[in-house]
């Protein structure tokens, strides 16, 4: 089980190191914040698709898997993600889009301008933008969210593959 949790944890993590990079290089990082929402919500699709794939595999070489090693199986595959995961930012911040602080900060700046906002709370939002959109807070963000969103996808995906294993023949 070992060897499929570590296989799995790399499959995941990588597949959303691709997305991200790649995602970057199809412009979606660049074309302003609503275009960049979706970059989120594929990383989640990505995440949910691996996950019930490795839990599935990891069932299947363990017919006998219970609901709390099946959990830990996924916290495991979830925590190897979500080092890959800061990884990931640290290279998208060093080598891939250094400049992505500088370029959030301004698209900041120009929303708050285009609603109309005061010059000081403009600045406000721009402050709180610098503060936001650095590598610390990204790091970390990626690594929460990939075991957050790894331990409750493998928690409701454990509930239906053990009822699907104790009602199948």
């Amino acid at each position: 089980m070992t060897r499929l949790i570590i296989t799995w944890g790399l499959i995941i993590g990588l597949a959303n190191l691709l997305w991200l990079y790649l995602s970057y290089y199809l412009g979606l990082h660049t074309s302003g914040v609503v275009l960049f929402q979706i970059v989120p919500i594929v990383w989640l699709v990505i995440t949910t698709a691996g996950m019930i794939a490795a839990l599935r595999s990891i069932r299947r070489a363990q017919p006998d898997l219970t609901y709390s090693r099946g959990l830990l199986a996924g916290l495991l595959i979830s925590l190897i993600t979500a080092a890959i995961a800061v990884l990931m930012q640290v290279g998208y911040y060093t080598l891939i889009h250094p400049k992505w602080p500088e370029y959030m900060v301004e698209q900041t700046r120009r929303h708050f301008a285009d609603l109309g906002k005061s010059q000081a709370e403009i600045d406000q939002a721009v402050e709180t933008a610098r503060s936001t959109f650095t590598l610390p807070v990204y790091a970390a963000q990626s690594a929460i969210s990939a075991l957050v969103v790894g331990a409750l996808i493998t928690a409701i995906a454990m509930v239906f593959l053990r009822a699907r294993r104790t009602t199948a023949p």
